[in-house]
């Protein structure tokens, strides 16, 4: 999997800064300087973040917001030097990591609650992301 770039990370955090903005501003002239890619990137990044539970792949976060799967990919790959998949993923693997501290939960129910195919999947990715498999994690400070 492909870590983030610094670039990546300021364009990510701008993309972050700008929906906090968004979200709190009715103003209707600065959205019209703002390019459709820049906005396509702004919708993807916001609906995958408030729904990583339920999101699995491209396509059906594509279908959710009425984009077309190549497009949005090829844009986002573009613009974010990583692939949409890829985001997801390393999206994934931050929620399980945070679930796996915060919650009493088994690794097979945060699996399952993050859509990975089985628990071994969650284990692979997690531990290639993160160099230790959820259980090795989960001890480690006890």
């Amino acid at each position: 999997m492909q870590m983030y770039t610094a670039e990546n990370i300021i364009k990510l955090i701008l993309i972050k800064v700008f929906l906090l903005f968004e979200e709190k501003s009715n103003n209707t002239d600065s959205k019209k300087n703002i390019s459709l890619k820049n906005i396509t990137l702004f919708q993807i990044i916001k609906y995958i973040d408030a729904n990583i539970y339920k999101v699995k792949t491209v396509r059906e976060a594509a279908l959710a917001l009425n984009f077309n799967e190549s497009y949005v990919s090829h844009i986002f790959k573009r613009e974010m030097g990583i692939s949409l998949l890829s985001y997801i993923k390393q999206k994934k693997l931050e929620a399980a990591k945070n679930l796996i501290e915060k919650k009493k939960m088994s690794i097979t129910e945060i699996s399952q609650i993050l859509n990975f195919d089985s628990p071994q999947s969650l284990s692979r990715a997690f531990k290639k992301e993160f160099g230790k498999t959820p259980t090795q994690y989960r001890h480690m400070d006890k």
